[in-house]
């Protein structure tokens, strides 16, 4: 008993002390139970054990009941959930169950657990599950999961969660491989990953084989022009200087042919 801690002080201060003083009790419970005091400890020292539990604020409630001294510990339990349990309005409830829808960037997880809790005050009864399961598919922001589950003829609260929770990881999952494929696609078109593949052989020589005709040609003709007169100087003078280079022409009077070689028939000779 020694090693367990018993529950936080009750706090009421919040908007929903109904759901507060609820989820103290069950928590004080689990540690009443878990302790042993309901087998070691006398009635008394197991109120004593709930007042000292409870904490300031469920004191100042205790202490404005008559004949408090009398109570047992689960009488004042009983009384303590009253306090915390002001009249319900059923309408306002539903109303609240029913506008309910997913959030953005709520999961579905998340989402049915909060129409879980909104359906305990609605007084849904035999009608819950279902209503729960209509306003699953109702708040969904993923309109092709909901065109899905419409589908269904026998779809119960329990098949629409586990198909929710399915449709929303398969999602998950082909938006992470979708983002996975853009990734290696820049990484490609930048050059940091993924070297291309090598040539293959026949591609490699269908490569090859047009340059190398190309280089030949080029060779071919120069040898070719090499052997024939200049059209300048009228000599064979291969590759070297032309010896008409920078001279003038005493036909017409220009530079860079001899006069044997001029095209400018209109001049007369000299």
């Amino acid at each position: 008993m020694d090693m367990l801690r018993p529950p936080t002080a009750l706090n009421l201060t919040g908007n929903n002390i109904k759901n507060a003083f609820k989820n103290w009790k069950q928590k004080f419970l689990l540690y009443f139970e878990a302790s042993g005091a309901k087998d070691k400890l006398t009635e008394k020292q197991q109120t004593a054990l709930l007042l000292h539990s409870i904490g300031d604020e469920g004191l100042v409630i205790y202490n404005t009941w008559e004949d408090k001294e009398k109570l047992l510990y689960l009488e004042i339990l009983k009384k303590l959930e009253e306090h915390c349990s002001p009249p319900s309005n059923e309408t306002y409830n539903r109303h609240i169950f029913f506008n309910r829808k997913q959030k953005e960037g709520e999961n579905v997880e998340e989402f049915v657990t909060e129409l879980k809790k909104l359906s305990l005050d609605c007084n849904f009864d035999k009608l819950k599950d279902g209503l729960i399961r209509d306003q699953i598919i109702i708040g969904l922001i993923d309109n092709e999961l909901k065109e899905e589950l419409l589908g269904v003829t026998d779809l119960t609260l329990e098949k629409c969660i586990n198909m929710s929770r399915a449709a929303e990881t398969t999602k998950a999952q082909m938006v992470s491989i979708k983002n996975k494929s853009e990734v290696a696609r820049v990484e490609i078109g930048t050059g940091q990953k993924r070297p291309s593949r090598p040539m293959k052989k026949e591609h490699y020589s269908e490569k090859r084989q047009p340059s190398r005709s190309r280089e030949r040609k080029p060779s071919q003709a120069n040898h070719t022009n090499s052997r024939r007169p200049c059209g300048k100087c009228g000599r064979q003078h291969g590759y070297a200087k032309c010896p008409a280079f920078n001279k003038k022409c005493v036909k017409c009077g220009k530079y860079n042919h001899f006069a044997a070689m001029c095209l400018n028939k209109t001049c007369g000779s000299v």
